[in-house]
C-alpha cells in the first residue's frame, strides 16, 4: 500500500482507473491502456472543461462550458462567473476530485483563457495543479 493511498472499509487501497483518451494500445499486451489514479482525474477534469453543454448525448449538462463564454466581453465578473461554472462542474460530475483553487486570466491581445486549476485527489495528500489554454477558433 502507499501513503497517498486512502483506504476503503475492506482494507484495500482505493484506486481510480479511466480508459486513455486516445484509446492506443499498449505495446506488450496490445490492451487499451489504462490510466490511474491522479492521472485519471486529470484527463477527467480536461474532458469536463473543454466539453460544452450539450455536447454529450444523453447526458447535456454535462461540462463547464466554456468555449461559448470566449466570444464574451471579458471583464472582472464574467472571469469570476468562469471560475464558479468550472467548480460546479467539477463539484456535479468529478467527485474523485476536491477544488482548492480555480485561477482564469485573459489574454488582453487575444481570444485566450488560461486556466489554472488546484485540486487534490480524493486518494491523495498532495494537491495537484492542471493548466488549460483554451483559445477561441473562427
Amino acid at each position: 500500500m502507499s501513503k497517498s493511498g486512502s483506504i476503503n472499509p475492506l482494507g484495500k487501497e482505493v484506486q481510480f482507473s479511466d480508459l486513455g483518451i486516445t484509446m492506443t494500445a499498449h505495446p506488450i499486451t496490445g490492451n487499451v491502456t489504462v490510466k490511474k489514479n491522479a492521472e485519471a482525474v486529470v484527463g477527467a477534469l480536461k474532458n469536463l472543461i473543454l466539453t460544452n453543454r450539450f455536447e454529450r448525448p444523453y447526458d447535456p449538462l454535462y461540462g463547464a462550458d466554456i468555449r461559448s463564454r470566449l466570444f464574451e466581453h471579458f471583464d472582472p465578473i464574467e472571469q469570476v462567473n468562469i471560475e464558479e461554472d468550472i467548480k460546479t462542474a467539477i463539484k456535479n460530475f468529478e467527485p474523485r476530485a476536491r477544488v482548492n483553487e480555480v485561477t482564469v486570466v485573459a489574454s488582453p491581445n487575444s481570444s485566450k483563457v488560461q486556466i489554472s486549476i488546484n485540486f487534490f485527489v480524493a486518494n491523495q495528500a498532495q494537491p495537484i495543479t492542471v493548466g488549460l489554454e483554451i483559445e477561441r477558433t473562427r
